[in-house]
């Protein structure tokens, strides 16, 4: 929830599109030895950016721990315990500068997942930021039932068209 003083937030997801040299994660194939510290270490300038165009919420892909949970690539699955240190100093950034983050699931990292290995990923970094699983993966533009009255209206309108 945002404080009274800022009932809005603006910000956006993943890619910086006011400057496409900035990128949010690490890219590089498994075989390159992509790691969730260099992910980090490129989402500190996507904070410093945020920041000077006062932008408040970012939106994150999980993707930022390459293969974090990749089933068959498991010398990447203590990413998260050898950045952690990392995760805390950005979590600690982000407070500073009062920028909501928030995660952009993906295919192998699942909240509701029902391999237990694949829960891990995301509550381990959202704690590392010094943040709850909810809150990383809660929408603030959603209204509490999560459904907001024109996305209602759509559903309800569509409903009757069906039925005709």
């Amino acid at each position: 929830m945002t404080a009274d003083d800022r009932p809005l937030r603006l910000g956006f997801p993943v890619k910086v599109m006011g400057r496409p040299d900035l990128k949010s994660q690490d890219t590089r194939r498994w075989q390159k030895d992509p790691h969730l510290k260099c992910s980090l270490e490129l989402l500190d300038h996507v904070l410093d950016y945020l920041k000077s165009n006062n932008l408040d919420m970012y939106r994150m892909s999980s993707d930022i721990a390459p293969y974090a949970t990749h089933p068959d690539i498991p010398q990447f699955h203590n990413m998260v315990a050898e950045s952690d240190a990392e995760l805390r100093a950005f979590g600690a950034k982000a407070r500073a500068y009062d920028i909501r983050l928030s995660f952009h699931p993906s295919q192998y990292v699942l909240l509701n997942a029902p391999n237990p290995d694949l829960l891990r990923f995301a509550p381990d970094v959202a704690a590392g930021f010094g943040i709850t699983p909810q809150e990383a993966t809660d929408d603030e533009e959603q209204l509490e039932d999560g459904v907001d009255a024109d996305e209602e209206a759509d559903v309800d309108e569509g409903r009757r068209e069906a039925a005709e």
